[in-house]
């Protein structure tokens, strides 16, 4: 949630119809289909910074993809304008979010009214597409009957990237403080390496994972300051792995995994159809995120034991991410709370044809997505219809794991059920002090400039000609396997609860 100005409404708008739009993609789909033979024929192994590819036609899918994104774009235009001129039409898809218009992002800071003369002060939320399931049940937001003892855990895992930049202020603003009723523990599990080079385009840096002990202060002190429900502090436990201890544990694992051939001479586990993937380092990358994951959850189970407690909810997610809206562990799409604890979330964009970057559900689910996918990734390369993909991960997760999560419930007459969930998201931070502002922009059409500077203002100030310390943000374009707009934040990184 940020604050900023209204824009006024555009004096020239244009509706684009379903028939024109049919017809658009139509034409230009024929027209570029001889271009998708002639390259599909010369297809090449590159690099990227995601796994994107699909088994459509990649031109007309992106044009489709670009179509619709202009008639999302005009389709906002006219409901802010009719929202501007007729306030009581106002329209929402959920009871606690107002519209939002396709304005330009300001770098300028929201000026406050002091006139009626002036522009009134809103404040501008993420909303849902209109173009994905709306969810209009509102969110119960009644706890389990019991929960003086924990009962759910919320565990990160991967390298910190920016941690104390983006990361650990946006879990404190939208993990620690929407799970406060619910009392889960939190484990976290990273990489314990200095730096990172630059990879497929992305931007190499410092990697401070002595940040990642901050959350232990953090939780402590949210919980001693907004605890309404007498629960104790949650326990908070943190571990690492050496580069040494990773390569010890995964180096053979590694090895199998780059020179192993199938009958045709090719790579077996390498997805050499995924343009986005650049061998090795992909799969390497990968196969650290999957120790870490591993490693984390089993890190949970150890100091379960030891505390005598027995988690029914598990959330997985990442080290290097920015959350932008807040993230219950018990809610589903629909807003409501998953009482009876049979459902798995992940979030609704990124679908290639999964998103893999988290997942919260019931412990014995969510235990699969975590732990076996190295034991489960050898059937996987030798069963999976299509040849070329490997251990893609999106696809290994849909094709292998998710059916096993569903069937994870033990009883025959009931399964989980997987909830695709569009109101979720989260950016992803870089070693460099950037973050990654288009990743949700499939579900969500946000002021993403907005919400970094808020987020770093109210943690880190801003700095200014006046002020020596504070952080100072600005809007740029990269270049990798795509162009895409980040925020790029330096200064100094200072931090405290506010």
């Amino acid at each position: 949630m940020v604050v900023g100005t209204q824009p006024s409404p555009r004096r020239t708008m244009f509706r684009v119809t379903e028939r024109t739009l049919l017809l658009y993609i139509c034409v230009v789909a024929s027209i570029t289909q001889t271009l998708w033979f002639n390259w599909n024929s010369t297809a090449f192994e590159g690099g990227g910074s995601d796994p994107q590819d699909s088994d459509q036609n990649p031109f007309v899918t992106a044009l489709a993809d670009f179509v619709v994104a202009t008639a999302r774009d005009k389709e906002r235009t006219v409901e802010s304008s009719n929202t501007t001129t007729n306030t009581s039409n106002t329209n929402s898809t959920s009871t606690d979010s107002k519209q939002f218009t396709d304005s330009e992002p300001s770098t300028e800071e929201p000026s406050s009214s002091s006139s009626e003369e002036e522009e009134e002060v809103i404040i501008e939320q993420c909303v849902v597409s209109p173009f994905v399931k709306s969810n209009s049940t509102n969110y119960e937001t009644s706890t389990m009957e019991d929960n003086s003892t924990p009962s759910c855990a919320i565990l990160f895992f991967g390298l910190p990237r920016s941690f104390k930049l983006f990361v650990l202020p946006s879990i404190i603003e939208n993990i620690i403080v929407p799970n406060i009723d619910n009392n889960c523990d939190y484990y976290l599990h990273y990489h314990a390496v200095t730096s990172e080079v630059e990879s497929r385009g992305v931007a190499g840096g410092t990697i401070q994972g002595n940040d990642a002990f901050l959350l232990e202060d953090a939780v402590r002190q949210i919980h001693e300051r907004d605890n309404s429900t007498g629960n104790s502090i949650p326990h908070v436990s943190i571990t690492n792995s050496t580069m040494e201890e990773f390569e010890q544990a995964r180096n053979q694992t590694m090895n199998r995994y780059e020179t192993t051939l199938d009958e045709n001479g090719d790579y077996l586990y390498s997805p050499y159809n995924a343009f986005s993937w650049e061998y090795p380092q992909t799969m390497r990358n990968m196969v650290k995120q999957w120790h870490s994951i591993n490693a984390v959850f089993e890190h949970m189970e150890e100091n379960a034991r030891i505390l005598k407690r027995n988690y029914s909810r598990v959330a997985m997610l990442r080290n290097d991410v920015m959350y932008v809206t807040p993230l219950d562990v018990y809610q589903l799409s629909t807003r409501e709370r998953d009482v009876d604890n049979n459902h798995f979330v992940i979030p609704d964009w990124a679908n290639y044809p999964i998103n893999d970057r988290m997942v919260a559900g019931p412990y014995d689910a969510v235990k699969i997505w975590a732990t076996e996918r190295f034991q489960r990734v050898e059937r996987h390369v030798r069963t999976y219809p299509i040849p070329g993909w490997g251990v893609h991960s999106e696809r290994f997760l849909n094709f292998s794991i998710v059916p096993a999560m569903l069937n994870a419930s033990g009883h025959s007459s009931s399964s989980y059920v997987m909830d695709q969930n569009p109101n979720v998201c989260f950016l992803r931070a870089r070693a460099d002090g950037s973050v990654w502002i288009e990743d949700c922009q499939e579900s969500f059409h946000c002021n993403m400039t907005h919400v970094v500077h808020q987020l770093v203002a109210k943690y880190h100030g801003i700095a200014n000609h006046s002020n020596d310390g504070g952080v100072n943000c600005t809007k740029k374009s990269i270049e990798g396997i795509k162009y895409q707009d980040i925020m790029s934040c330096k200064g100094d990184v200072t931090f405290s609860v506010p």
